[in-house]
């Protein structure tokens, strides 16, 4: 599962304000909307 752990990796990192990916934060739902 190293895809997995890179993307999740990354993600926090670009993301660190947001929720774990565990629990999908409203944020990021927002953005892809705006997007």
């Amino acid at each position: 599962m190293s895809d997995g752990g890179t993307v999740a990796s990354g993600k926090r990192k670009r993301m660190s304000r947001w929720s774990p990916i565990d629990e999908p934060p409203t944020e990021t739902r927002e953005w892809i909307e705006k997007t």
